[in-house]
């Protein structure tokens, strides 16, 4: 059998699916799962066994490195390979055994997928190592050798780290011969592959090796904040600006430091939410919730062309894998947050949890309600917007602002937009368009807003239907059903008609989707907040399985729910990130790991959230009071 860079799977890997049943136990509801490492258990989220292997293992068009290289290369100081179970556990991800989607048995969260769609990753090797959404949102808690693996919530994982030692590893395997050849012998393990007279294999290999290297480091580089990161946290949003405004839009005096770290927020609900995104920034109506993913995507090693050199209304190639996208939002919608008590954590005290949830209504319902249905799959959720504000009015939040203002103040030169529509369609631009007096302070948002619109445009042209499931996902049955007559009403002319009329056809469709869409009651008018005012705020939530997302706070700087209770000068200025043991009385993991994180670094302030109007001052007075409350936060 020969197994080539197109193949993307290991030997081992081919051999083991031969020998494997392609079928799903259907009882992991609770309990052990396919795949399982190291006694893991899952939890009940109303997610079977297929489910979770598709979360886990749906690739949604990330593209890295090529996959067998990823299996194949050695760690930077040593021989041992840096896909490693003991090097990803190491680095905060979740190691799994192999599965028929997972044939190589790695951590959750990374995938492979083909390069069809980027002319110059496919001439170097078919499949690419990629990340879906799983890698940063699911965690494990661990508590007394218990290992309690929950889906949706922030994973532990050091992004950071992993992706700077990544290229080191790559970097060292170009200047060590010895490691070099065996890095090429593994890649390259069938004899007629290494056909030296005839090939030039290795020359080869080393060329897309120092290239790839180079576009991996350049990426690091480009997306490197003013302080390190840690365990469990990244600066999504800034690494997506920089990709959409600096490296599609080919203009290096664009970039600006991901400089603000935030938690990975858990994503149990978030098709039922109104708005999504710490900030609120992303409404789920309209083309909310496809856009959001695919601004995922662009963010996290997607591959995007603006054709901003071409006039015909083409959309913009990428590597965006609709399908994929399609797939992770259906199971978002189905997915339940976890319950405290389906673990073996100590059962929360009945009579304090009871004289907790009085306090809760007053201290916290009118941010944070209690009041929801986890099993109902068309439960609605409404944000509540609150100012970051300032130490002059209290109501306001006076958390860490940085990624807020990052969002809405950051602009970009884009000379090469002008005259285009901001939204790219004339439909979801409502007819504005990029101006050439603005074109050296276009807002990066609006240049975001563009490069997903024309993606999505792009890959309506190429699978309509692919498209119209993607829309569909995550929404009430009644909205897809809506979707689904409108969508086979286009494309029952789809064929026959020219790629004009199919971009009319486009425009239209979605010009309805935007007017009926919506699964929301409106927001009230007068918001001060983004999107509908200009104020930089954060989104309380309800905080349903909330026990299992420390640290707490939109940038991770609380490492306890205890802590979060309390006045900000109570709580921890420095501690350890990076174990998954948990400690059930403080409601965090505890302050071990290999990152330390310090709140008087710029992002990382632990301010706010405390004060009067939030009761910590009370509860700090009261400890009897502190406690109830802890015991009733275990409950939901």
């Amino acid at each position: 059998m020969r197994i080539s860079t197109s193949c993307g799977l290991s030997l081992t890997a081919v051999l083991w699916l031969a020998a494997t049943q392609f079928s799903f136990a259907q009882t992991c509801d609770s309990g052990t799962f396919d795949g399982a490492f190291d006694t893991e258990v899952v939890l009940p989220q109303n997610l079977d066994c297929e489910d979770r292997q598709k979360f886990w293992f749906t690739d949604q068009g990330s593209q890295i490195i090529p996959y067998l290289w990823f299996l194949n290369l050695e760690q930077a100081g040593n021989t041992e390979k840096f896909a490693s179970p003991s090097n990803m556990n190491r680095l905060g991800y979740l190691p799994q055994s192999p599965t028929p989607m997972n044939p190589d048995g790695l951590p959750i969260g990374f995938t492979f997928g083909n390069a069809e769609d980027n002319f110059r990753y496919k001439l170097i090797s078919d499949r690419w190592l990629g990340l879906t959404c799983s890698a940063c949102h699911t965690g494990q808690v661990e508590y007394q050798g218990a290992k309690f693996l929950i889906d949706g919530a922030p994973t532990m994982g050091d992004f950071e780290a992993t992706f700077t030692e990544l290229v080191e590893a790559m970097q060292a395997t170009l200047a060590d011969d010895d490691k070099f050849d065996r890095f090429a012998a593994s890649v390259f393990s069938d004899a007629e592959e290494r056909d030296i007279k005839s090939t030039g294999w290795k020359s080869r290999l080393r060329r897309q090796l120092q290239k790839v290297t180079d576009i991996r480091d350049v990426w690091n580089e480009r997306n490197k904040g003013d302080t390190a990161y840690g365990h469990g946290r990244l600066d999504a949003l800034g690494a997506i600006y920089n990709e959409t405004s600096v490296s599609a839009l080919e203009e290096p005096d664009n970039r600006e430091p991901a400089n603000a770290p935030v938690s990975y927020p858990f994503v149990w609900d978030m098709p039922q939410h109104d708005k999504v995104q710490w900030n609120g920034s992303v409404r789920n109506a309209k083309l909310g919730a496809l856009g959001r993913n695919v601004g995922e995507v662009l963010g996290v090693f997607g591959s995007l062309d603006l054709r901003k050199r071409i006039v015909l209304p083409l959309g913009h190639d990428s590597s965006v894998d609709v399908a994929g996208l399609a797939t992770l939002e259906t199971l978002l919608w189905k997915m339940q947050s976890p319950r405290w008590s389906d673990t073996t954590l100590p059962a929360p005290d009945e009579d304090l949890a009871a004289q907790g949830k009085l306090l809760f209504k007053d201290m916290c319902a009118s941010c944070h309600t209690d009041e929801f249905d986890r099993a109902d799959i068309n439960r609605t959720v409404r944000a509540v917007m609150i100012p970051v504000g300032n130490e002059d009015n209290p109501r306001d939040l006076r958390t860490d602002e940085t990624m807020a203002r990052n969002f809405l103040d950051r602009t970009a030169q884009a000379p090469d937009l002008t005259g285009q529509y901001v939204r790219y369609l004339i439909t979801a631009s409502e007819g504005k368009k990029f101006e050439e007096e603005n074109e050296n302070e276009v807002k990066k948002i609006q240049i975001l807003a563009y490069a997903v619109t024309g993606a999505i445009v792009r890959s309506f042209l190429e699978d309509p239907r692919a498209v119209i499931d993607a829309l569909k996902a995550g929404r009430p049955q009644s909205t897809q059903d809506r979707l689904q007559e409108a969508g086979e009403r286009l494309l029952a002319k789809w064929d026959s008609s020219s790629r004009e009329a199919k971009l009319e056809a486009i425009k239209g469709f979605l010009d309805k989707f935007g007017d009926k869409q919506s699964d929301y009651e409106p927001v009230a008018s007068g918001s001060s907040c983004f999107p509908e005012g200009t104020k930089a705020c954060y989104k309380a939530r309800p905080l349903n399985g909330i026990w299992a997302t420390a640290p707490y706070l939109h940038n991770g700087s609380v490492r306890t729910m205890r802590d979060l209770l309390l006045p900000v000068d109570m709580r921890e200025k420095t501690f350890k990130v990076g174990s998954r043991e948990f400690d059930p009385e403080t409601i965090g993991f505890v302050s071990e790991g290999a990152f330390e994180f310090d709140t008087s670094a710029p992002g990382n302030s632990n301010m706010g959230h405390d004060g009067p109007v939030y009761g910590t001052d009370e509860l700090a007075n009261d400890p009897d009071k502190l406690k109830a409350l802890l015991e009733y936060l275990k409950t939901l």
